[in-house]
Formats: C-alpha cells, structure tokens, sequence
C-alpha cells in the first residue's frame, strides 16, 4: 500500500467509497477492507471509476486501484486529487 497524505477531504471520500462499494458489491464493507478481496471486479472498477468522477471531479486509472486496494488508500489518494482540481 502507497503512503497517500490524508487532507481534510479524505473522511468525505472514504465514507463516499464505503457507500458505492457496498452498493456494488451487495454487502456491507468498512474502510481498512481490500476492494479486491470483498469481490469488486473489472467491471466494477468501470462503474466505481465513473462514480468517483461525477461526485469529486477525479479521473481514477485502473492502475490506482491496484496500488491503492484498501479503501483507506483509495480515499486518500482521491483527496489529495481533489484537492489539486480545486
């Protein structure tokens, strides 16, 4: 897992992808869980992608979800992101 800095958008963020992840994958999930090893799939990262840019304005590449597959990592890697776009 890569050392993203968490900023003040990161809770946002995390409660954001706990939300569209569980909706995904039909189950209940938390923060510190591995994306992968709760069942998101390739075509989930499509629709994961597209959620993450309509709600924050981040382009996420497939690649960041497999350096960052905890959904901690991935907040904090969206919200240093959306930080930068503003």
């Amino acid at each position: 897992m890569s050392a993203v800095p968490m900023t003040s958008t990161t809770p946002r963020v995390t409660d954001f992808l706990v939300t569209a992840v569980s909706q995904l994958v039909g189950a209940e999930v938390s923060r510190d869980d591995n994306i992968f090893d709760i069942g998101v799939e390739s075509l989930m990262l499509v629709d994961l992608k597209e959620q993450i840019l309509d709600e924050f304005g981040v382009s996420v590449k497939f690649s960041d979800f497999f350096t960052n597959f905890e959904i901690d990592s991935l907040a904090s890697l969206i919200a240093e992101r959306a930080e930068d776009v503003r």
